[in-house]
């Protein structure tokens, strides 16, 4: 079975793609994409709208 997953950081989005069965498992893909969601926000725990944009970005390009 193939199996993702996407882990959303705060600087950096992470995804990992797997062929897996019930006791192992390979790895596929990997990437690592930096958005930077606290840049210029995060002491106000606001996220910018440019890094939202960045956010969404990273998860359109891996769906």
């Amino acid at each position: 079975m193939r199996i993702a997953a996407i882990d959303l950081g705060t600087n950096t989005f992470n995804l990992l793609v797997a062929d897996a069965d019930a006791k192992n498992f390979r790895e596929i893909y990997r990437d690592k994409k930096a958005v930077k969601l606290g840049q210029h926000g995060i002491t106000q725990h606001k996220i910018p709208d440019d890094a939202i944009v960045r956010g969404i970005s990273a998860i359109k390009e891996y769906i």
